[in-house]
C-alpha cells in the first residue's frame, strides 16, 4: 500500500510496515517541541507523563510512542514538531526528505490546481458479506470525495475498520481502508477477504505449495490460518490506510 496525504488535513494515509525507531531523530523533535518550556509544563500540556517524555528525549526506550501520543506531542509543540516528522522518526512513515519535500510541494499545488473535475465520490462500507452487492444502497455508510489521481484502473471502496485486526499496522477502529475491488492478489498482498462465507476480514494473502492459502492477521496476536482455495472469496486489494487525526 502507498503513502499519501490528504490535501485537507483530515487524514494519513500510510504503509503498512513497520519501520526502525529513530530514536535519536525522535528526541531531537522533542526538544524542538518543548523549547524554552521546563519539562513538565510541556508534559502537562501534551496530557503525557512528565517521566516517560524524560526518557523518551534521553533514548532510554527502545519503543516507539503509538500515533495518538504523537498527536498531542504535536499539538503541543506550537508548530516545532509537525506530527508528519514524528511519524517519520518513530518509524510509522518512510519518506526521504527530498520525497518529503515533493509530497509536500505537490499538495500545495494540488490546492491551487485541482478542480471539481479531479474529485470523485466513492462508497465507504462498514461491513461486507459473502455476495455483497457494491452499488447496492443498504450497503453503504456515505460517500467520500477523493482525488481522482487516487482510484485509476478499477473500481474502488473504503471499508471501515470495525476491530482491531491491524494493530501491527497501527490502524485501529474506526480508521478506513481504501479497497480496489478485485479478486486475486499477487503473493504477499494485503486483501480484504471472505472466509467461509462469513464477513470481510483484512489479511496478508500467501500461497503455499501445498496448495492451501495462508492468510496473515496484521495484529501478530492473531495466528495465521491456512485455509483450502475454495474457502478463501477475494474482494479486493488493500491500496491505502487512512488514519483519522481528529
Amino acid at each position: 500500500p502507498s503513502c499519501a496525504f490528504r490535501t485537507d488535513n483530515r487524514f494519513l494515509s500510510c504503509g503498512l510496515n513497520m519501520l526502525d525507531f529513530n530514536k535519536e531523530l525522535f528526541a531531537d523533535l522533542l526538544h524542538h517541541a518543548k523549547g524554552d518550556r521546563s519539562l513538565n509544563k510541556f508534559a502537562a500540556e501534551c496530557g503525557i507523563s512528565a517521566s516517560h517524555l524524560s526518557r523518551l528525549m534521553r533514548q532510554m526506550l527502545d519503543t516507539a510512542p503509538n500515533p495518538d501520543i504523537l498527536q498531542k506531542i504535536a499539538d503541543a509543540s506550537r508548530g516545532e514538531a509537525a506530527y508528519i516528522n514524528l511519524l517519520i522518526a518513530c518509524g510509522y512513515l518512510n519518506p526521504n526528505e527530498q520525497e518529503l519535500h515533493e509530497t509536500i510541494s505537490h499538495i500545495k499545488e494540488a490546492n491551487s490546481a485541482y478542480t471539481a473535475d479531479s474529485y470523485i465520490s466513492i462508497p465507504v462500507l462498514e461491513t461486507i458479506k459473502d455476495g455483497f452487492d457494491l452499488y447496492a444502497e443498504q450497503q453503504v455508510m456515505e460517500h467520500e470525495v477523493v482525488p481522482r489521481d487516487w482510484v485509476k484502473g478499477g473500481k474502488f471502496f473504503f471499508l471501515k475498520v470495525t476491530e482491531n485486526c491491524m494493530l501491527d499496522a497501527c490502524i485501529k477502529d474506526s480508521c478506513r481502508v481504501l479497497v480496489r475491488r478485485q479478486n486475486h492478489v499477487e503473493d504477499g498482498k494485503v486483501a480484504l477477504v471472505i472466509i467461509n462465507g462469513g464477513e470481510g476480514t483484512i489479511k496478508r494473502v500467501f500461497y503455499q505449495d501445498n496448495g492451501l492459502v495462508a492468510l496473515v492477521s496484521l495484529n501478530s496476536i492473531i495466528p495465521p490460518r491456512a485455509c483450502k482455495p475454495e474457502e478463501v472469496k477475494i474482494q479486493g486489494q488493500v491500496v491505502k490506510l487512512e488514519i483519522n487525526l481528529k
